[in-house]
């Protein structure tokens, strides 16, 4: 295994989180890539829309 990709595991990982953030990248692939909006980009990649 490359040492670069190795992450500690987070305790604080939950099910809930890891289903909201695979939602979050499901909501985001549908907008850019199905729907066409360029939008998507801003709003669910900027870091300061958590």
């Amino acid at each position: 295994m490359d040492p670069g990709l190795h992450r500690p595991h987070d305790p604080c990982t939950t099910s809930d989180t890891i289903t909201r953030h695979k939602n979050r990248v499901d909501a985001f692939i549908r907008g850019l890539f199905s729907k066409g909006d360029l939008a998507a980009v801003d709003r669910y990649l900027d870091p300061r829309r958590s």
